[in-house]
């Protein structure tokens, strides 16, 4: 489900390295760590000029190894963290918004009971990441803090982690 009510409350942004065909890096800073694997896009506004030249590729997630578009959209606010954003089909209202706009794909892994669902999503399973599926299954069944922390370690072991999370006030 969706952050529907914005309020503030602690968290720290990850800076998260998804790779582009090329193998270099692509940055993205996220107060959600946890919800890479259910990432259905990385969205910029279409007049930064720093992800113009991405817009109608794609690039591949940390860990989880799986490929998605890279888009633009108005709403995405190039001040914001990187100026690029992780969209995940019920991160946020933004997500949302994008999710039904871009006509983007469902992928959902937290319950009902905020805990991941204990099935490995078929998305990870067939992404072409080597630790993935394993990875999913630390997650499993943990509650989104829990998950965070199974994320962050795996993207530290990856390399995917750059530098160590920034404390800021989430909205």
């Amino acid at each position: 489900q969706a952050e529907l009510e914005a309020r503030d409350y602690p968290g720290a942004y990850h800076r998260v390295a998804y790779r582009k065909p090329d193998g270099t890096p692509l940055y993205v800073e996220t107060t959600r760590p946890e919800l890479v694997v259910s990432a259905v896009a990385l969205i910029a506004h279409p007049d930064d000029e720093r992800y113009a030249g991405l817009f109608g590729t794609t690039v591949t997630s940390p860990v989880f190894g799986v490929e998605i578009p890279v888009l633009a959209h108005p709403a995405a606010e190039p001040d914001k963290g990187a100026g690029i954003a992780m969209c995940c089909t019920f991160g946020d209202l933004t997500d949302v918004i994008w999710w039904r706009e871009l006509r983007l794909p469902t992928r959902s892994v937290i319950t009902r009971a905020g805990r991941v669902q204990a099935e490995v999503p078929a998305w990870v399973a067939d992404a072409k990441g080597d630790r993935g599926t394993e990875v999913f299954e630390e997650m499993a069944g943990k509650t989104v803090h829990s998950a965070r922390e199974v994320v962050v370690e795996a993207l530290r072991a990856s390399g995917d982690l750059d530098g160590e999370p920034q404390k800021t006030q989430r909205k």
